[in-house]
């Protein structure tokens, strides 16, 4: 069992424009991820779906892994015109932003809520 799969989730043979051009690439984020998760001690694992002919190898990876936790790019890879990691890149960090921003609003009404609770 690890704490956290991690899943790069685009099929090279469902996006017509990357079988064509044949220039899948390594998931760089999620393995930058997946060392930072490691170096704090949590246990990783990274399914990447590129080379897969369909969905059943991810459903391996979970039967075999049994995450805690699975990490999926998916919006970025829907919203983006192109799957190509810059493009991704550009959709994910606004998003990780406003993510980290909500984290930081929550860390900081905290404080005023356990002081009205006694």
């Amino acid at each position: 069992m690890v704490d956290l799969l991690l899943v790069n989730p685009l099929f090279l043979d469902r996006d017509p424009v990357e079988k064509r051009l044949m220039t899948p690439y390594f998931p760089l984020g999620l393995l930058y991820l997946a060392a930072t998760a490691r170096e704090a001690g949590y246990t990783v694992a990274i399914f990447d779906a590129m080379f897969q002919p369909d969905d059943q190898g991810f459903v391996a990876a979970l039967e075999k892994e049994q995450p805690r936790v699975v990490g999926i790019a998916v919006l970025a890879a829907f919203i983006t015109p192109t799957p190509d990691p810059i493009n991704m890149g550009l959709i994910m960090l606004p998003l990780l932003v406003l993510y980290f921003f909500g984290i930081l609003l929550a860390w900081i009404a905290q404080p005023k809520q356990a002081e009205r609770a006694t």
